[in-house]
């Protein structure tokens, strides 16, 4: 009797199929982790950045002698600017772009700056209350994935936006100057 030493084509192709099928549901399964912690990666990174901003904005509101807010909003540019009771101090406020940058002036030169970035769709509301002397920040992320409509419900918890609003009060001493309007000098 002989004894078979060799597999048949036949053999051959469905073992590479099944070996296909299984790299193929492998490749999918390792993309959409991935896709998904790509996606975290950017929620929680506008996340840690909002709460530097609303740490750091309250700090120097509480702080500061004078505030002047730009009105309306620019979608660029110096948006408030906080004199601080040391001589010659002020802390400025500016968006550009994607980043909120917070630059600390003495004298006219810039001493310390930083920046806090977020997503292209970011949204940065500042309201002022008089009695007493107190500003709003409010910052609105959205992720740009958020507007796929058929996205999966497991994919849409990362697809949260971080929204953060401080509320920090002027110290007793501080006062207002004047809201300037775009273009013009308090």
């Amino acid at each position: 009797m002989k004894t078979r030493r060799a597999i048949s084509l036949v053999e051959l192709l469905v073992a590479m199929s099944a070996a296909t099928l299984v790299l193929t549901l492998s490749a999918t399964l390792i993309h959409r982790a991935m896709h998904t912690q790509t996606r975290t990666q950017k929620f929680f990174e506008a996340e840690r950045s909002s709460l530097r901003l609303c740490n750091q904005f309250r700090h120097d509101v509480e702080h500061a002698a004078t505030a002047t807010l730009a009105a309306p909003l620019p979608a660029e540019g110096v948006f408030l600017t906080l004199a601080m009771p040391q001589a010659n101090e002020t802390i400025e406020l500016s968006r550009r772009q994607n980043t909120i940058e917070r630059r600390l002036v003495q004298s006219g030169k810039t001493i310390a700056r930083e920046e806090f970035a977020f997503p292209a769709t970011f949204i940065l509301e500042l309201g002022e209350q008089q009695e007493p002397a107190r500003l709003r920040l409010m910052l609105v992320t959205k992720l740009s994935d958020q507007a796929t409509p058929g996205a999966p419900m497991e994919n849409r918890a990362y697809l949260t936006p971080v929204r953060m609003q401080v509320i920090a009060r002027m110290a007793a001493k501080a006062d207002w100057i004047a809201t300037a309007a775009e273009g013009e000098q308090p």
